[in-house]
């Protein structure tokens, strides 16, 4: 089990990267499209309570 943390740890220590890391403003009307299998996703806090629809 402690082996799992370590590589989970490692693994989102390297996703969290800069150059890996996309911060966007939300403007109306934008959209963006990802696969989910390749990307992960986070609300940062602080963020406005606007809603976001994720399939």
């Amino acid at each position: 089990m402690a082996e799992a943390r370590f590589f989970i740890r490692d693994l989102t220590q390297h996703a969290i990267q800069r150059e890996f890391v996309i911060a966007l403003k939300w403007k109306r009307w934008d959209l963006v499209m990802w696969d989910d299998v390749a990307i992960g996703s986070q609300r940062v806090a602080g963020e406005s309570g606007e809603r976001r629809i994720f399939p």
